[in-house]
């Protein structure tokens, strides 16, 4: 979904607030994102700087850390971006490099991938999809559990392991290799 910041980005002091209400991002299956985001940005200029502030929540799922089953996390993620703007094109320059310098972008971004990139190019047309994906990736919990006390999955034979006991596989399996040890500890 793209969002024409046009009025705001040229009109020094304007702002536009913007709700996000069951959201679905369209390629959210890649990290998970199927759940609606719902929140609040605000769009705002001030000189020459187009702000991005807001918050927004979702849930995101894949596969528990600890034993494979499916896990759900929520998601919180506070925005606040900040973009140069250019409302006019600039004449060609000499860089600090000494090469010639073309048109300025209307607004200036970090990256420098084309598929990162949160405005169209030469547009004040903001990518909304990719703006909270990337807030949904680097807000992702690192170590997703399908439940607070997983336990994993035994070492042993591989299964998970239940919440009101052990496994019922032997626990007296000992590598060949380490059965000598065995005999240390019998003391």
């Amino acid at each position: 979904m793209k969002l024409d910041l046009s009025e705001i980005a040229r009109i020094p002091g304007s702002y536009v607030e913007y709700e996000i209400e069951d959201f679905i991002l369209p390629d959210g299956k890649e990290i998970g994102a199927n759940y609606p985001i719902n929140g609040k940005l605000i769009f705002q200029s001030v000189d020459n700087v187009l702000l991005i502030t807001g918050n927004f929540f979702t849930k995101v799922d894949d596969i528990c850390d600890r034993c494979g089953d499916t896990a759900i996390a929520e998601v919180t993620a506070n925005i606040a971006e900040d973009f140069i703007v250019h409302s006019v094109q600039h004449e060609p320059s000499k860089s600090k490099k000494g090469r010639a310098e073309g048109n300025l972008p209307l607004v200036e971004e970090d990256e420098d991938t084309a598929e990162c990139n949160l405005f169209c190019e030469g547009t004040f047309d903001l990518h909304l999809d990719e703006l909270l994906r990337q807030n949904i990736v680097l807000n992702m919990p690192l170590k997703l559990l399908c439940k607070e006390n997983c336990r994993g999955l035994c070492v042993n034979c591989g299964k998970p392991l239940s919440d009101d006991g052990e496994c019922e596989c032997s626990q007296d399996d000992i590598n060949p290799q380490f059965a000598a040890l065995q005999d240390l500890f019998k003391d």
